[in-house]
């Protein structure tokens, strides 16, 4: 049985996530090199017990964040806390972090057991004490048969979950991990991904994890700060991350999202009329938040509707929130899904993903067909694509409504 913080190396504390007590703080933080700024103005807080992503293209900023965690980086501006100390100045091997690379770097003259015990008996940990902490550490990556092989021995997931079991085993406040999936094939990296996000939510540990990986972050994270250019776009859940992008760049990164400039044209109670380039007059549900209420009219925005929630037919449907006709330029077999790209009489290019029954036959290329969508499935999204920077992200100018398995 796993141990609360107080009597064995893992803590289980009741609350998790940004309601918890912060574990890690980024106030204002910034790092240059030379004239390059690799991230600005870092301002958000990571709670205990919270699985965190940093999610993003490469170059964005993303393992400079993390290193500067680590220790391996220095704040040019800013500070980073640490249980509310400031370990800005701090050397690596005096923060209660460890670290996971993409390279597990396990001693290959090792044993299992041995690599997993090392930190341990670097500290003068009793025998006894060891062999707890090791047995419970490989029962909780379930692989307490492998103690005597050689790394050379195990397959990469495997080395992967040795490589967790030795930086848990000296109860890090953090486990900072870079893109530790990386080496892994598709399906390996699959399973790989539900065994971490398992492992972390038994020792209920923070977890910082960087990727480039849309799919890994959503599946795993409790939260994900997506970034771009060295700046934060947006902080939030999955959910609404995907749902309720703040910027174009995020709609756009987060998995695929048709974005076509817009401009509002007036408001009737719970509903925004915008006028869409290439597709005409359509009527977007409004959030009745209040950041709502100072939107002008002649604001540009840009009109989003994700490619799944897209209907194709061949007759024009009625009865629906918004509907363009297209000529088809491309279609794509993806397996369970078959894409459609088209382009209006405009010349604005969109694209729908219908499942299996979604289409009798499919389209082909030079056809005229009709993309549709429900009123819900419609959001709009500032026009600035930079974003603003902060602890929970901008909200955008009106995310898509109705019940969840409606939304986009």
């Amino acid at each position: 049985m796993l141990r609360s913080r107080r009597s064995g190396p893992f803590w289980c504390g009741s609350r998790t996530g940004i309601d918890a007590q912060p574990v890690i703080q980024f106030e204002h933080v910034t790092k240059r090199f030379g004239a390059f700024v690799a991230v600005h103005e870092a301002h958000f807080a990571i709670g205990e017990g919270e699985f965190f992503s940093l999610l993003g293209p490469s170059g964005c900023g993303k393992t400079t964040t993390l290193r500067m965690v680590a220790g391996f980086e220095r704040p040019t501006s800013g500070r980073i806390l640490l249980d509310g100390r400031d370990v800005s100045r701090v050397p690596p091997y005096k923060r209660d972090v460890n670290t996971v690379f993409q390279q597990y770097a396990l001693f290959p003259h090792l044993s299992v057991y041995d690599n997993v015990a090392f930190g341990l008996r670097s500290r003068k940990v009793g025998a006894a004490e060891v062999r707890r902490r090791v047995g419970e550490l490989l029962e909780l990556v379930r692989l307490p048969e492998v103690a005597d092989r050689r790394p050379g021995q195990l397959s990469g997931g495997q080395q992967q979950r040795i490589a967790l079991a030795r930086a848990l085993v000296n109860r890090p406040r953090a486990l900072l991990l870079d893109e530790p999936l990386g080496a892994l094939d598709l399906k390996l990296r699959e399973t790989m991904q539900v065994e971490l996000k398992r492992i972390q939510r038994e020792v209920n540990a923070t977890f910082v994890y960087v990727t480039h990986d849309q799919a890994e972050a959503l599946t795993m994270s409790d939260r994900i700060a997506v970034m771009h250019a060295g700046r934060t776009e947006q902080i939030g859940t999955p959910p609404e991350i995907y749902h309720r992008p703040a910027t174009a760049f995020v709609a756009s990164f987060i998995g695929n999202a048709n974005l076509l400039p817009a401009r509002v044209a007036g408001r009737d109670g719970q509903r925004f009329t915008v006028d869409v380039a290439g597709a005409g007059r359509h009527t977007v549900a409004a959030d009745a938040g209040p950041e709502l209420h100072t939107v002008p009219n002649g604001t540009e925005v840009l009109f989003m509707v994700r490619p799944e929630a897209m209907m194709v037919s061949r007759q024009e449907p009625a009865g629906v929130g918004g509907r363009v006709a297209v000529t088809v330029t491309d279609v794509v077999f993806a397996g369970p899904t078959l894409r459609c790209v088209g382009h209006t009489a405009h010349g604005a290019v969109l694209t729908a993903e219908v499942g299996p029954h979604g289409l009798s036959v499919a389209p082909q290329r030079g056809e005229q067909v009709w993309l549709s969508w429900a009123e819900a499935a419609a959001g709009l999204v500032p026009a600035d694509v930079t974003g603003p920077t902060g602890l929970t992200g901008a909200q955008p100018l009106v995310e898509p409504s109705g019940p969840p398995g409606e939304r986009i």
